[in-house]
């Protein structure tokens, strides 16, 4: 092409074979660019209906602080709270009518029992009987009389939960309270008059034993560390000896918990649309996503990939829109000007914008304020973009400039 002297340009003439491979170009250009937009609409569509699924189902966890008071606001919610555990009335024991300040109360009844082993030893040609036994727990027993006022029954062994839990402000139901299985033994002598379980001549009965070795001596109510034992100490335990021993979990533990708040602030168990129970509670500070790591939003390893595709296929529409009129303009000299273009770092700054448009539009609709901020950093995108091809033709040169 040759430039006359009044400076005009004469225009090239371009075959029809050159126009048509343009045109099917920025066909597959605008194939690529709608195909990429596509994608990018219906993953971020899918994407903010499992949000809105799950906000339905109100399993979005609500972290608490236990200091604060009861907020009607969350009811119904999934809570997670953190605190100490404590309790406005003490357990009351059905058998001896003790009095525990403790979270939960189990009771242990047990019987020794007596088994005959026979055994053959090197220096006996004879089997001989070796006697030896060991406490059996038992759903349940008859005992006799501790006192006057506590007759011979039937004593089971038992659990009890508090009903009176309190986790800050919000009381706490039974059911979650018994995942708690941290017990301690219980020290008898703190809780109840021991004096009352003295031996009398009213209690003291001859064992009913078949052992031979053992000693006749009367079984009585003893005290034990955390229980008390119907036998006698003085001799080895045989059988129809018992034992009730105590267990239980003290106030003041830290715990955590994921529950439902319910009427009044009641923690209870929650159970989603789907029938699942969710109650978690364990020992000590813990995170919610530790303690319902189901709960945990994974990373959505799909959403990303088709994020990441819809991009790139966007990237590619866009270099084939932007190529056939680059390879034009490269070709025209204008008043003895040369433009400067590098389509592969425009179309990749035309795919961002684009996909961040589709983007944005699918989170305006359903958060808009989100999706306000993504806008906003679209329009900062394109004044950025503005500022780029501005620079771009300020830096165009004369053809007879160039060096």
């Amino acid at each position: 092409m040759t430039v006359p002297e009044n400076n005009q340009v004469q225009l090239p003439v371009y075959p029809a074979a050159v126009i048509l491979d343009g045109l099917k170009v920025l066909f597959l250009g605008l194939v690529f660019a709608l195909f990429a937009g596509a994608i990018l609409w219906v993953n971020e569509w899918n994407n903010l209906t499992r949000i809105k699924n799950q906000l339905q189902e109100e399993t979005a966890i609500v972290e608490l602080d236990p200091k604060w008071i009861v907020n009607s606001d969350y009811e119904g919610k999934l809570i997670h709270l953190t605190g100490a555990l404590k309790t406005t009335e003490p357990i009351l024991e059905d058998w001896l009518n003790i009095k525990i300040e403790g979270i939960r109360l189990f009771r242990r009844v047990q019987v020794y029992e007596e088994t005959d082993e026979k055994v053959i030893t090197q220096e006996q040609s004879e089997p001989s009987t070796l006697h030896s036994g060991r406490w059996i727990d038992k759903t349940a027993v008859e005992v006799p009389a501790v006192n006057s006022s506590i007759p011979a029954q039937i004593v089971r062994t038992n659990n009890w939960c508090t009903e009176h839990g309190l986790l800050g402000e919000h009381p706490i139901s039974p059911s979650l309270l018994e995942r708690l299985t941290h017990f301690q033994q219980l020290n008898f002598s703190q809780h109840i008059n021991l004096e009352q379980f003295n031996t009398s001549d009213k209690s003291d009965v001859l064992p009913q034993s078949n052992s031979k070795t053992s000693p006749t001596l009367p079984m009585r109510w003893e005290k034990l560390t955390q229980g008390l034992m119907w036998g006698n100490s003085q001799r080895p335990s045989q059988s129809g000896d018992i034992r009730v021993l105590y267990y239980y979990v003290p106030t003041n533990l830290t715990v955590s918990v994921i529950a439902r708040q319910g009427t009044e602030g009641r923690l209870e168990p929650f159970i989603t649309n789907a029938g699942e129970v969710i109650e978690r509670l364990q020992l000590g500070e813990v995170d919610w996503k530790a303690l319902y790591p189901e709960g945990k939003p994974p990373l959505n390893w799909l959403l990303w990939t088709f994020r990441v595709l819809g991009s790139l296929l966007m990237w590619a529409g866009c270099w084939f829109l932007i190529l056939p009129g680059t390879r034009i303009i490269r070709q025209l000299e204008i008043r003895n000007l040369n433009f400067n273009f590098e389509p592969m770092r425009m179309s990749a700054l035309a795919a961002v914008l684009l996909s961040l448009l589709v983007i944005s539009a699918a989170w305006l609709y359903y958060q808009p304020l989100w999706g306000t901020l993504f806008i906003l950093s679209l329009l900062l995108l394109l004044g950025g973009t503005g500022y780029y091809f501005w620079r771009k033709f300020k830096s165009i040169k004369r053809i007879g400039d160039q060096s």
